[in-house]
């Protein structure tokens, strides 16, 4: 299985991973953003679970290492592991299913991979599906499913300051052919600064949302800790 990488993480990015998506010909392509660490067995893992499970999308949620001891109970409510098929949904802003973005803030997902009994390590086809809203920071993606649902080609949206078109692209995709997480995960944040100190474009809605939801919360939200000048999980 092959698979092209669209690694930008700049204030150009939109633009760039729409270039780089009409020149890739690998079946999936990797949503990796550049600050991201991936452990020795990310990659094949995601592919194991693409291959097995036929959707348009797995993902593996950043982790921010620096909150391993920071566990929050409310962030898991929304765990739902998958079983069977993965289905086409449509998530939106106002809909129970957008909760979920809960569960990839700070290292709630070493939390919950530990719960599970996934410490990483494990061989290639150990993983344990469950429902998102989105995944930030690594998500393999059927490259045919993202050209079919528009891509990235409302990058003339977002001016340089624009953000989340990675949500914008998952969404579509998902309701076009489902998306899951997976755990573990093996992707971990640098927790570096951020490349967009300065946002002003939320291409959720921009893009998606309707006149009602553009008032709602911008597209993916902050973490509910204290700020930090570093990338956090759910930060971008």
């Amino acid at each position: 299985m092959s698979a092209s990488s669209l690694t930008p993480a700049t204030p150009a990015s939109p633009r760039i991973a729409h270039h780089l998506l009409g020149l890739a010909a690998a079946p999936y392509v990797l949503l990796l953003d550049d600050d991201i660490l991936l452990e020795a067995m990310a990659l094949g893992r995601l592919c194991d679970a693409m291959g097995e499970l036929r959707c348009g999308a797995v993902g593996m949620a950043m982790t921010g290492l620096s909150h391993v001891d920071d566990v929050r109970p409310g962030d898991h409510v929304p765990f739902e592991r998958v079983h069977g098929p993965v289905e086409p949904e449509r998530v939106r802003k106002g809909n129970p299913a957008w909760e979920r973005w809960r569960l990839h803030n700070a290292a709630t997902m070493v939390h919950l991979g530990e719960a599970a009994g996934l410490h990483g390590g494990e061989p290639a086809g150990s993983w344990t599906a469950y429902r998102v809203a989105w995944t930030s920071g690594c998500v393999l993606v059927d490259r045919a499913v993202l050209v079919e649902t528009g891509g990235f080609e409302f990058w003339p949206l977002l001016t340089r300051r624009g953000f989340g078109e990675d949500v914008v692209a998952q969404l579509r995709v998902m309701e076009r052919a489902g998306a899951v997480g997976l755990l573990p995960s093996e992707a971990h944040s640098l927790e570096l600064p951020t490349s967009i100190p300065e946002r002003e474009v939320d291409a959720y809605a921009a893009v998606l949302a309707a006149p009602a939801e553009s008032a709602g919360p911008a597209a993916p939200p902050g973490p509910d800790s204290a700020p930090s000048p570093a990338r956090l999980p759910s930060q971008e």
